[in-house]
C-alpha cells in the first residue's frame, strides 16, 4: 500500500502536512522523522572511562552521557597456519568508521582450549584487532571471530 501526505483537521480547517513527514496508512498518521529518529537515537544510555570519546579507554570513572553512540558488528577470520604458530591475528575494518576508537568486544567460533586466549582492540576509528594465542596444541586452526563494536559515530 502507498503511503499519502495527510491533510490533517484542525477545528473544521485542514492543515498540510506534506514536508513534515507525516504518513498514513489505514487513518493511522507515522510521524516518520520521529521513527527515524528514535531508530537512528543513541544506544548507550551512560558510561564509565577515561574519555569522553576515546571508548577503547576504559580506566577512569568519569560518568558520561553519551548522545550518538552506535554499535557494529563486524567479522573476520583466525587461521594458525601450521604448528608452530603460537599466535594468531586478523585486522577488521568497521564499515562506518567511529568518530574515535570504540570499546570493542570479541566472540570466535570455537571452544577455546585451557591453552588458549582471544584479545580484541581498537587500532583507530576506522579498524580493530582481534589476535588469539595458544600455549599448547600442535594442530592448525582456521576459524571466524566476530567483534561487537560501541563507538560515538556524527
Amino acid at each position: 500500500m502507498a503511503y499519502e501526505e495527510p491533510d490533517l483537521p484542525v477545528s473544521g480547517n485542514a492543515v498540510s502536512t506534506s514536508g513534515f513527514g507525516f504518513k498514513v496508512r489505514n487513518s493511522i498518521i507515522w510521524l516518520k522523522e520521529q521513527i527515524d529518529a528514535l531508530l537512528a537515537g543513541t544506544v548507550i544510555y551512560r558510561r564509565t572511562g577515561g574519555s569522553a570519546t576515546d571508548w577503547d579507554n576504559l580506566f577512569g570513572t568519569t560518568v558520561y552521557s553519551p548522545t550518538k553512540s552506535k554499535m557494529q558488528l563486524v567479522h573476520g577470520a583466525i587461521e594458525f597456519s601450521d604448528n608452530l604458530d603460537k599466535t594468531a591475528t586478523v585486522d577488521i575494518t568497521f564499515p562506518v568508521a567511529f568518530d574515535d576508537k570504540p570499546f570493542v568486544l570479541p566472540k570466535i567460533e570455537l571452544s577455546l582450549d585451557a591453552g588458549m586466549t582471544v584479545e580484541a582492540w581498537a587500532t583507530s576509528g576506522s579498524a580493530c584487532k582481534v589476535q588469539v594465542r595458544k600455549y599448547v596444541g600442535s594442530s592448525s586452526l582456521s576459524f571466524d571471530v566476530s567483534v561487537l563494536a560501541i563507538g560515538d559515530i556524527s
